[in-house]
């Protein structure tokens, strides 16, 4: 048994183990809490976390597995309930309102507008966008999360549309063990999650937190992602594009856990254009990279491959009308240390061609006032300066 300890485990056998595992995960969850914890219902929606009895836990989560395929990915669905729905996100969107800390008797009313978040999968780009000629935009490196630096962005380029890039979960849940960042901020702080709850879901909830779900919402007769071919693949040159979301609550803190916090005051809350996601391929078990001429085609391939998913990204912003970017670095660019792919230097050198440009083809920084790699989001200070070092390495050239 010492012997059997000591060898490293073959390849095959880690690969088995790690597909038992992720197959345990979806018949038992880990945490126990995506099924409610103890306590009774709280039907009032406007303070605390949401509590819930197992029972009705249990139903909450049936019915919205039942209404979308992505809450049988444990990752998505562990972050759902860790940021929407145990943080009082979703009863705040559902109720239509929330108490603000700074007073009991302040309550701050959302209005019907939460509503109409729209979603969809973008697979071809049409339409016109406005260049600036041989101009583009200025291109800044914050040390904030994305969220928290849209607020410097707009004053201090004057943007009025901000549109958000980051690493969306995949529908297999073998490949990464949690969400970006950058989306379980978007869970957490913002409308984002209701793209994934269908509407009868929605109406009999805000029922239940006593508020009338408007039946001439956006996402009227269904879920806006309950199809999963609705949803962009791993690789390819397509995203989500989820437009409106409305963002009313501050961060609590820097790390990754720490994304909800305090509600927005009155008049506080405020609109994020658009935020476009797609999923990064993860590096195949061939080896990308691994010193063979079969390997060094496939990072040649998949380095193509990623540059057509950011191009794709920023044009879809730009047709959207955004005149400032916010680009998610809170685990690498897009997610790469999350995802294993590609490298920090390798995302960076992609990033400046397609948005200074390479040779005659100008790039797409043109259509932005600004665009800004947010690098927060996270405490590890070494990942940062990483990530730093590889973005000024491109940029500066």
């Amino acid at each position: 048994i010492r012997a059997y300890r000591r060898a490293p485990l073959p390849l095959c056998s880690r690969l088995l183990i790690k597909a038992m595992a992720a197959a345990l995960r979806k018949m038992h969850p880990r945490r126990a809490r995506e099924y409610g914890g103890e306590g009774d219902f709280d039907v009032t929606a406007v303070e605390g976390r949401e509590r819930t009895e197992s029972h009705e836990g249990a139903a909450l989560i049936r019915r919205l597995r039942a209404g979308s395929p992505h809450f049988g990915c444990y990752p998505f669905r562990a972050a759902f309930v860790d940021r929407c729905i145990d943080s009082g996100t979703l009863e705040a969107l559902l109720g239509q309102r929330y108490l603000h800390p700074s007073s009991a008797e302040s309550l701050v009313v959302l209005g019907s507008g939460i509503s109409m978040l729209s979603a969809r999968c973008v697979r071809r780009h049409g339409g016109v966008a406005c260049r600036g000629g041989s101009y583009h935009g200025k291109v800044v490196f914050i040390e904030q999360s994305a969220l928290d630096a849209a607020a410097t962005v707009s004053v201090e380029h004057r943007c009025n549309m901000l549109g958000l890039v980051f690493a969306v979960h995949g529908l297999q849940d073998v490949a990464v063990e949690r969400v970006s960042s950058e989306e379980a901020e978007l869970l957490a702080r913002t409308s984002y999650g209701l793209a994934y709850v269908a509407q009868s879901v929605c109406s009999d909830l805000a029922q239940s937190y006593n508020a009338e779900w408007p039946e001439a919402a956006s996402m009227a007769g269904g879920c806006l992602l309950g199809q999963a071919g609705n949803y962009p693949r791993a690789g390819a040159e397509e995203g989500l594009a989820v437009e409106n979301l409305w963002v009313f609550r501050e961060r609590a803190g820097l790390g990754l856990g720490e994304e909800a916090g305090p509600f927005m005051p009155d008049h506080g809350a405020w609109l994020l254009n658009m935020a476009y996601g797609f999923v990064p391929e993860a590096p195949s078990r061939g080896g990308v990279g691994n010193g063979s001429s079969e390997g060094g085609a496939d990072a040649k391939a998949a380095r193509l491959q990623y540059k057509r998913q950011v191009a794709a990204a920023v044009q879809a912003c730009a047709l959207a009308g955004c005149d400032g970017l916010l680009i998610g670095c809170a685990e690498g660019l897009l997610g790469c240390e999350l995802f294993g792919h590609p490298s920090a230097d390798v995302a960076a050198e992609v990033w400046a061609e397609v948005l200074l440009g390479e040779g005659s083809t100008p790039g797409l920084a043109s259509h932005f006032r600004a665009l800004a790699f947010c690098l927060g989001g996270r405490t590890n200070p070494r990942t940062v300066l990483a990530t730093k070092a590889a973005l000024q390495g491109a940029f500066l050239r």
